[in-house]
Formats: structure tokens, sequence, C-alpha cells
């Protein structure tokens, strides 16, 4: 399984033996009851839907890399900036060195609150 968050609900399911996809997602339809409205109301609503009112399914093509791959991984390299390990083939090359996406793009999720032990 792998979890990219675009704030989209959808799903892609890919048969590794076939390379056949199919990807399910959300139409436009509210994920909760309007302010004032029976939450039960809306979940009866929303049952008695068709699905093909609810959901749009798509036959689609996920291309794969040797590091897209289920199991172990493949290689490991360490990034030049921070030191952590990259996996994969995900790593970027950066002035000639391998960094990782996070350090090369100056973009991390996270904020040090300080500095980095070892334990």
């Amino acid at each position: 399984m792998k979890i990219l968050d675009y704030g989209k609900m959808a799903a892609t399911f890919l048969n590794l033996e076939t390379r056949q996809a199919v990807r399910i997602s959300s139409l436009n339809r509210p994920a909760t009851a309007p302010p004032g409205e029976d939450p039960e109301a809306a979940l009866q609503v929303l049952k008695a839907m068709a699905n093909e009112d609810l959901f749009r399914v798509q036959e689609v093509r996920v291309p794969l890399g040797p590091g897209d791959m289920p199991g172990r991984p493949v290689r490991s390299v360490p990034c030049a900036m921070c030191g952590e390990a990259v996996l994969d083939q995900r790593d970027v090359a950066v002035r000639g060195e391998t960094w990782c996406r996070p350090c090369a793009e100056h973009h991390r999720y996270y904020e040090p609150l300080a500095p980095a032990s070892l334990r």
C-alpha cells in the first residue's frame, strides 16, 4: 500500500502480474450532513444512491519502477545534506551529490526543535 495525500478520496488497485489497474474516486458529495440536518437521515440518502452517483471508476495505467515494487528495498544511499538513508531510487542529484527530495526541494514536513542525536 502506498498513500499519497492530495486531499482527494480515491484508491487505485493494481494487479502486479497483469499490470491492469482501476482507480475509484468519490464524486463531489458532502462527507457530512449540512448543519441542522439529521446525520442519520443524510446517511440513509447516501445509502439509497446508486454507486454510479457516488463513485467514478476508471481503468488506468500505473507506471512502476523497480523501487515501487513491494518487498525489501532495492537500494539505499545516504543523503549528502541530512545524512538520512534514501531508499529505492528516490534520491535526487544536486551538484554531483545524492540528496533526498526534502533537502533538494528545501521542503520538510517537520521543523527540528533541537539538533538530531544518534541513539
